[in-house]
C-alpha cells in the first residue's frame, strides 16, 4: 500500500489560494482512497506565534473545512520558519526530521510550505 502525506499547514480559518488548493487536494484524494490502494495522512506545522503560545487548534480549523473521518494527522513539532532555517544549515536534527516525517513513513509527500 502506498502512503501519501499532504501538508495541510496552509489551511487557515479564512482560506487563501494555497489553502484552498490544499483543501481540494485532500478532499479529492480522500474520495479516491476507497477505489485505489493508498493511505492518506496529513502533516501540519504551526506558525511561530502558535508554537510559542502552544496553540494546537489546527484540528478545529481542519474539521471546520473538511468533513473527513479517520485521517491520520502528524503535527511536526517545529514551526515552519524554524524548520526552514534548520534546513539551510548543517545540523544533526535534519536527517531525523526527514526520516520521521517525510521519506521514512510516506512514499509520497505533497507540501505547499517548507517542511
Amino acid at each position: 500500500m502506498i502512503k501519501i502525506a499532504v501538508d495541510a499547514t496552509p489551511i487557515r480559518h479564512r482560506l487563501s489560494g494555497i489553502g484552498m488548493y490544499a483543501l481540494n487536494l485532500i478532499q479529492a484524494l480522500h474520495k479516491l482512497q476507497g477505489q485505489e490502494d493508498f493511505q492518506l495522512s496529513l502533516a501540519y506545522q504551526p506558525s511561530v506565534r502558535k508554537w510559542l503560545s502552544r496553540d494546537w487548534s489546527f484540528l478545529e480549523v481542519l474539521t471546520r473545512h473538511l468533513e473527513i473521518q479517520n485521517l491520520e494527522i502528524k503535527t511536526i513539532p517545529l514551526p515552519v520558519t524554524l524548520s526552514s532555517l534548520l534546513a539551510t544549515i548543517p545540523n544533526p536534527i535534519l536527517p531525523y526530521c526527514e526520516q520521521a516525517f517525510l521519506t521514512g513513513i510516506n512514499d509520497m509527500v505533497s507540501t505547499m510550505d517548507d517542511i
